[in-house]
């Protein structure tokens, strides 16, 4: 419990000069920042399991390597960030707080339920399953979705940065942006998505062995709404620069409705774990199809309400 403070501190810090390094478009400095952040937190991690502290030594690096990262975005940055601070006052901080509202009370709950969207296949696998079906599912939800989270954050943030820089008045040219990059990723996804649908059981059959070909099955399955779903999670910071609130926490309550949906559906009608992955990522794809058109709407909206 006395680690909750520090770690919030940290965590937060990390978060902030994340961003602020994002709008002054420094992609060198949070690269080295997010290396610093995984070097330093994983190899106390492994240092502290060796000299036999499990549970807390998981926490303590996870903790330390945020603020190793903290600390690399100073070392980066620090001359930037200091003239950036000079002329803020108590009471610009308040007029701004108030301004942007918006931001931390929706999209706190938000981000909540975001997070039980995300995680709500893997618990619904092993409630209606078995443990086991549970481990391949996490194993095959690690697999598939870290790497296109690394990439797909680096992607929304060089979005965001640019979209941020034209603002909310220029929504013609912020919609000539989300065009570019919608046909970029849709290009880079897809032949991964393909490749993805085609051989992950037999990936997964060789590296982790025969006993996991159903975590290579489930991949497969969930390819197929990897190329919306890869988009979206970069125009999605659309609705960020137009500061549409209640379309993102309905996205997000939406997902979490379709979600546990399709897996009850799916398990009511008695289906197998593969048809009831097969069932959720078909909705998921199609409720990605959806919200990204609806990001889409919601900027031509914006185009003619604002000058």
């Amino acid at each position: 419990m006395m680690l909750i403070p520090l770690g919030v501190f940290a965590a937060s810090s990390f978060e902030i000069l994340t961003m602020w390094a994002t709008r002054q478009r420094s992609f060198n400095s949070i690269a080295a920042a997010q290396v610093s952040q995984s070097l330093f937190g994983e190899a106390l991690k492994i240092g502290l399991g060796f000299a036999g502290v499990s549970t807390i030594g998981l926490i303590t690096g996870h903790i330390f390597g945020h603020g190793a990262g903290a600390v690399s975005y100073l070392f980066k940055t620090g001359p930037k960030l200091r003239s950036a601070c000079h002329g803020v006052s108590v009471k610009l901080i308040k007029l701004l707080a108030w301004r942007f509202r918006g931001f931390p009370i929706t999209r706190a709950p938000g981000q909540v339920i975001l997070a039980m969207a995300t995680q709500a296949p893997l618990y619904l696998v092993a409630a209606n399953f078995s443990v086991s079906v549970a481990g391949q599912m996490g194993v095959a939800m690690m697999a598939f979705m870290a790497p296109f989270a690394l990439v797909g954050q680096a992607a929304g943030r060089a979005y965001f940065a640019e979209i941020s820089r034209l603002g909310p008045g220029q929504p013609h040219l912020i919609l000539d942006e989300l065009r570019k990059v919608t046909r970029m990723l849709a290009l880079l996804s897809a032949p991964v998505a393909i490749i993805l649908f085609f051989f992950s059981e037999l990936v997964a059959s060789l590296i982790l062995g025969e006993e996991w070909a159903q975590a290579g099955r489930f991949v497969s399955m969930l390819s197929l709404a990897l190329v919306p779903q890869f988009i979206s999670a970069t125009i999605i910071r659309t609705l960020d620069v137009i500061e549409a609130h209640a379309l993102v926490i309905g996205l997000h309550i939406t997902r979490l409705v379709v979600v546990v949906g399709a897996f009850i559906a799916a398990t009511g009608f008695g289906a197998s774990p593969e048809q009831a992955v097969l069932t959720f990522s078909l909705v998921l794809g199609a409720h990605y199809v959806i919200q990204n058109a609806l990001v889409r709407s919601a900027l031509g909206q914006a185009k003619m309400v604002k000058p």
